[in-house]
């Protein structure tokens, strides 16, 4: 094969998106790269910021959604 072509063929047998390393609890402890959510982490630490989170979270929606609501009562 010509050099050219041997480099074109490496090319098209490459995947678009190269694989990611694989994440294990060593290299990953803050379980980033795992599907299970924050709510459920094994260091109550972080369980603790996350449910915080999601409630700090929840109560500014809330109070958004309801100042938005008192605004469009006045402009109608």
């Amino acid at each position: 094969m010509k050099p050219k072509e041997n480099a074109r063929a490496n090319k098209k047998n490459q995947d678009p998106i190269p694989n990611k390393k694989k994440r294990n609890r060593k290299t990953d402890p803050l379980n980033i790269g795992f599907k299970t959510p924050l709510k459920e982490h094994k260091n109550p630490i972080i369980r603790g910021f996350a449910k915080t989170g999601y409630t700090v979270w929840i109560v500014v929606m809330v109070v958004g959604l309801t100042l938005a609501f008192v605004v469009a009562l006045f402009l109608v």
